[in-house]
């Protein structure tokens, strides 16, 4: 007998939506009874100045495959609480743009800007590459280019993605709590988690 792996990568679990103060979601079970590992990234924007207080995601595992007592926490992972810079663009920035025109307040380099889509799965988060502040002539380039179109108006910084790996070897579900009301007082936010799965399939040699 050997063990065959297959990797099915880039599954949108969870794509981004809005999180009101103090709400909490739990998203649906992940069948992971086939799985080596499970694979998940996680995303995390402001879409308002209100200072930020922590937003929590929390990973738990099932060895059953029905119920809802025997579900126990592996991780739980919180969001900064450092203050976001808002950057206020002076127009509608295509598809494709990496030089974004913007007011007086210009992110430092390295910070990751939250641009949220009129729609909110249509969001993204980008790096800023470079910056000019000169007084009139201010932008920001991105790392990478915009994936959706960004209407002009205003997007805030402290954005932030982080990939996790969980090995699955007994359990039979796992799921993920996006909790909004870890902190009190939490400003309203947008969050995403994408998965990747990793089988392992049995196969009797000839």
């Amino acid at each position: 007998m050997s063990l065959t792996q297959k990797q099915t990568a880039d599954i949108a679990y969870q794509a981004w939506r809005s999180l009101a103060s103090q709400e909490v979601v739990v998203l649906a079970d992940i069948n992971v009874s086939v799985l080596l590992q499970l694979d998940l990234g996680f995303f995390f924007g402001l879409d308002n100045a209100t200072a930020p207080t922590g937003m929590q995601f929390i990973v738990q595992k099932s060895y059953k495959t029905t119920g809802t007592d025997n579900w126990i926490t592996v991780e739980s992972i919180i969001t900064g609480t450092a203050a976001a810079t808002a950057i206020v663009t002076d127009g509608i920035e295509a598809i494709g743009s990496t030089v974004i025109e913007c007011g007086a307040s210009v992110p430092a380099v390295g910070d990751e800007i939250f641009f949220k889509g009129g729609i909110t799965t249509e969001s993204e988060i980008r790096a800023v590459k470079a910056r000019v502040i000169t007084g009139g002539s201010e932008t920001v380039t991105l790392r990478e280019a915009l994936t959706y179109a960004a209407a002009q108006g205003t997007y805030y910084t402290k954005a932030e993605k982080f990939a996790r790996s969980y090995s699955t070897m007994g359990a039979a579900r796992m799921r993920v709590i996006l909790n909004n009301a870890y902190a009190a007082s939490s400003p309203a936010c947008c969050a995403r988690v994408d998965q990747s799965n990793l089988e392992g399939i049995k196969t009797v040699n000839p």
